[in-house]
């Protein structure tokens, strides 16, 4: 075919002769792949295949990611289907070497993304980004050995740069609005906040809010302490070692199971 035109193998029945097609268009160096007469699938010059229902065979984002998928409804997404006789389900998997070669091996750094999620919506004018999942080395790594975090990250109102919000470091802390753990005898959850700072229990009227301090899986160990909120009274109930020793009504009336200690 000429330099500006199509080379094509086309497949037709006796009714219309141009259902499928695969063609290869010399003018910006594409391969198409068509049925019913629509372009489905094209990869581009730059190795990018891009699947669509409409025939959008153009780079859909910024970053000109290999695998793309574009479609008017449903059709816009992916789907990871695997039927095994096994408790396995599908994968996605994330890779990364800092190796400038494909296949080589050279070992990552503390801090280098393994691995991120994105997500956008139009703004009206481009692609904006709302939130970001990404996977990261959280340590010094070394032969079968990869320390690894979790962050969770969004938008604030009137900004399309995610912030991170939550993050699981390698040790399971969790730390939510900051990256500093706390003491290290309470660092297993860290909350922060640049003002006041709390966390909410909600519960139904006629409930409880329950804190519960434990040593045990099973049995009375389970709940040795708590701090507990009756929602039907509006008492709050303090107890030691499975008993409650400490109660205030709702009028602010105290009652105290056992001896008070002062020093």
């Amino acid at each position: 075919a000429g330099s500006s035109n199509s080379a094509v193998l086309a497949f037709g029945d006796s009714g219309d002769t141009d259902i499928g097609r695969v063609y290869y268009y010399n003018a910006n160096n594409s391969m198409h792949f068509t049925t019913n007469a629509n372009d489905r699938m094209v990869l581009d010059s730059s190795g990018r295949l891009i699947i669509s229902s409409n025939g959008t065979g153009t780079n859909q984002n910024n970053y000109g990611t290999l695998l793309q998928v574009a479609g008017t409804d449903s059709s816009g997404s992916l789907s990871l289907n695997r039927y095994s006789a096994n408790a396995f389900g599908s994968y996605i998997y994330f890779y990364k070497s800092r190796n400038a070669s494909i296949n080589g091996q050279t070992v990552v750094q503390d801090g280098d993304a393994l691995g991120v999620l994105l997500f956008a919506g139009s703004d009206g004018t481009d692609a904006a980004y709302g939130a970001e999942i990404g996977a990261y080395v959280d340590g010094t790594p070394g032969s079968g050995d990869m320390p690894g975090r979790i962050v969770f990250k969004t938008s604030a109102d009137g900004s399309e740069s995610p912030t991170e919000r939550l993050r699981i470091d390698s040790s399971g802390r969790i730390l939510i609005g900051t990256t500093t753990e706390g003491h290290a005898d309470a660092d297993d959850l860290t909350l922060a906040t640049s003002g006041t700072t709390g966390i909410t229990i909600r519960s139904g009227t006629s409930n409880y809010g329950n804190i519960w301090f434990s040593d045990a899986t099973s049995g009375g160990g389970e709940y040795a302490g708590y701090v507990q909120y009756n929602h039907s009274s509006n008492a709050l109930n303090i107890g030691t070692n499975g008993t409650q020793n400490l109660t205030i009504d709702s009028s602010g009336n105290t009652t105290l199971s056992g001896n008070l200690t002062t020093s």
